[in-house]
């Protein structure tokens, strides 16, 4: 194998290739060597870290095994896509009710999420908040190519404080974006007024530790778990030859805040106010400590067909980290009770 010195040579070479626009022959001609001697992984493997340079494909949601498996512990089966582990679970607990008449999503980006819930029969017209104009576009572009145009009503706003009727909506779902919210307790308070009597909401959210800052505990595992992945998984994006240190620190609240003021900014109190505004919520607890933490920025080297074996293994870790360290991701669903 390669030493660190050449590892650490190559790699500044090849980032400085890369700031350019360009992959240079030599670089080229080196990994091929470097292949060909089996000094590398596999072509598959180099071809994902390159091709994964700006950050695209390094989430969990981009790895299909890895979403297979958190919505298996949402509805109790291994389905394929995002948001289809909810569906189902609707589906199954509330299907003779659907599809309701009326619902909002707060926080929608582009409304792909919410377009899922209305070619599955859940809804029949949404009302879409958004604070960014060029989502709002591309989503509105996105429902006329699809023909939901007349059922996807996008909104520039703030939705908690243009929506005031008392009962006006059959269905409340938070994607993915309760965890920007300032104040969850008053989001979820206000889901609820909003909602008619035996009307249903739906959330999929991040809940873990507010702004990022992770327990001690959490930090372990996950430093435990980066220590024993072979290199060719902890390669960073755009760059086979630079690797992350095993220890995950806790970034710093100031920083998170610069970086983005919404980001996780009460999402620690998202599952206790559940419980004060929305008690008839049932919850399931979808983990994360390793698949969110342990590989931040890892996923593109992993292969769902290739690496199947090791990425059953960590997500079994990760089921059984939840029990004894928290949660990061959780799915809930309820029904508001009627005559409240």
């Amino acid at each position: 194998m390669i030493n660190e010195k050449e590892v650490e040579k190559i790699g500044k070479f090849w980032d400085r290739s890369v700031e350019k626009n360009r992959k240079s022959d030599k670089v080229i001609r080196f990994l091929k060597m470097l292949a060909s001697e089996k000094r590398l992984p596999v072509k598959g493997w180099l071809r994902s870290v390159i091709r994964s340079h700006g950050g695209d494909a390094t989430g969990w949601w981009h790895n299909p095994l890895v979403v297979r498996k958190i919505n298996a512990r949402i509805c109790g089966r291994e389905v394929d896509g995002r948001s289809a582990g909810i569906i189902e679970w609707l589906k199954n607990s509330y299907g003779d009710l659907f599809p309701l008449e009326k619902g909002i999503s707060v926080g929608c980006g582009d409304g792909s999420k919410e377009i899922r819930f209305i070619r599955a029969g859940i809804v029949r017209n949404f009302d879409l908040y958004e604070f960014s104009e060029k989502s709002i576009e591309s989503g509105r572009l996105l429902a006329r190519r699809l023909g939901l145009a007349e059922v996807m009503n996008f909104r520039l706003g703030n939705a908690l404080e243009e929506i005031k009727t008392p009962a006006s909506y059959d269905f409340v779902v938070w994607n993915d974006a309760l965890h920007h919210m300032p104040d969850v307790s008053e989001a979820l308070a206000w889901s609820r007024k909003i909602l008619k009597p035996g009307g249903i909401f739906a959330i999929d959210d991040f809940v873990g530790a507010t702004r990022y800052q992770w327990s001690d505990r959490s930090l372990a595992l996950a430093r435990v778990v980066r220590e024993t992945l072979p290199l060719r998984y902890r390669a960073v994006p755009g760059s086979p030859f630079r690797y992350p240190s095993a220890k995950i620190e806790r970034p710093t609240v100031a920083y998170m805040i610069e970086k983005d003021p919404s980001e996780a900014a009460d999402s620690d109190r998202i599952l206790p106010s559940l419980t004060e505004h929305f008690p008839e919520a049932v919850v399931r607890k979808t983990g994360g400590i390793i698949y969110h933490l342990a590989l931040h920025e890892l996923m593109h080297n992993f292969s769902p067909e290739r690496d199947k074996p090791l990425l059953e293994l960590l997500m079994l870790i990760d089921e059984h980290c939840i029990p004894t360290s928290g949660t990061n991701y959780a799915a809930a669903i309820g029904q508001k009770t009627k005559g409240q």
